[in-house]
């Protein structure tokens, strides 16, 4: 653990709460994570309902467009 001792779950619940919706790699830049550890940190969160993952707005270009993840 690192963070303060705090999981990381914890560390991307604090990012989501203070900094608003953001993507999945805002997030693991915020918190110097990969993106699969990233998406293995909010998985729980998001299935236990305290994470939610938002539709994607208009997408402005090609790939695919990219959702939120809010608190």
């Amino acid at each position: 653990m690192d963070g303060g001792g705090r999981s990381l779950g914890a560390r991307a619940l604090l990012a989501l709460i203070s900094v608003g919706p953001m993507s999945r790699g805002d997030l693991g830049g915020r918190l110097g994570l990969s993106a699969a550890t990233t998406t293995r940190t909010v998985r729980p969160l998001i299935e236990a309902g305290l994470v939610e993952e938002r539709p994607p707005a208009e997408a402005g270009g090609p790939g695919r467009p990219t959702r939120l993840l809010a608190v």
